[in-house]
């Protein structure tokens, strides 16, 4: 990674260089090593991120990102196999931009989005043997945006709300073209660590797309140890009855609803060197899954850390 200060026009130019191998031996042997995947394919890319502050307190950025995905060579053992249902090959340009900033003393806001060219793997074979791997590439046109508005009180507690929408849009099934959003490298729990693992059944762990998410919450402190936080998630899918679902889980050809998610964390810290949280999710299935996909889901953990 390479950053020029840029001063005179109030700007920063970061430019990044991406190159990770799925298999764990690519540069030394792993101790007792047992062909793990570290991602689901080989991932080379580059970023070019360009920060102005020329009108501040608002922040403006354009990027460009390049990835290209290709499917690993040797079995790998947390892989489904013998079919590579999460690997696939890919070639993505990603343009974007973004503002965000602050207004008066309580309002913080960030509005970004991107639209994707390029083209990926097609599913060749019936699910749930779909292979990503293999089969011809198809030309993809996909976009995505994310948005939050957040009033802080700034009162003794420090309460604040926020209103967040995210978009990453739908495979369309009536399409000869790829329309499905790829988060790139944001396959992480960003807001949920229960539908990560869903997620796994429509494209690959964490890779939560097809989405329109609307999600208030509220954070505060309680007191100089414990921080709280609530939220709630609207979720619909852009793209109901996506090829190559059925038989990997039930869902309905026609309905768009994901459901209702809540989620609350209670985050404590106790000294330098100890701290920790509870977190528990609630999951309401909406009429996109069908029985027997449709369950309730509750995900619940306690974590405790302590640093030397």
């Amino acid at each position: 990674r390479g950053t020029y200060d840029w001063a005179d026009a109030h700007s920063k130019i970061d430019l990044i260089y991406i190159s990770q191998s799925a298999e764990s031996d690519r540069w030394l042997k792993p101790i007792c090593d047992e062909d793990r995947a570290v991602t689901e394919q080989d991932e080379n890319g580059a970023i070019l991120w360009v920060t102005n502050r020329s009108f501040a307190p608002v922040q403006l950025e354009g990027f460009f990102i390049y990835k290209n995905d290709n499917p690993y060579d040797n079995p790998l053992t947390n892989i489904p196999t013998p079919l590579q249902v999460w690997t696939r090959k890919a070639e993505i340009y990603t343009f974007g931009g973004a503002v965000s900033g602050t207004r008066g003393d309580h309002w913080k806001y960030r509005a970004e989005g991107a639209i994707q060219t390029g083209e990926k793997g097609e599913k060749v074979l019936p699910a749930p043997t779909t292979d990503l791997s293999a089969g011809d590439m198809r030309d993809l046109e996909a976009y995505g945006a994310l948005a939050t508005l957040e009033y802080l009180f700034k009162d003794s507690h420090d309460h604040a709300t926020h209103i967040t929408y995210e978009y990453a849009s739908g495979d369309d099934p009536d399409s000869q073209d790829n329309e499905q959003f790829d988060l790139l490298w944001g396959e992480w729990p960003r807001w949920s660590e229960l539908l990560i693992y869903t997620a796994a059944f429509e494209t690959s762990p964490a890779e939560l797309t097809n989405l329109h998410r609307l999600n208030i919450g509220h954070r505060f402190n309680l007191n100089k140890q414990w921080t709280l936080t609530a939220d709630y998630h609207a979720l619909w899918a852009d793209e109901a009855g996506q090829p190559g679902l059925l038989g990997r889980y039930n869902i309905d050809a026609d309905d768009k609803f994901r459901g209702h998610l809540i989620t609350a964390w209670a985050k404590f810290k106790f000294s330098s060197q100890l701290a920790g949280h509870l977190l528990g999710e609630y999951f309401i299935p909406g009429s996109y899954y069908n029985s027997p996909s449709d369950d309730d889901a509750f995900f619940l953990r306690v974590n405790v850390e302590y640093t030397f």
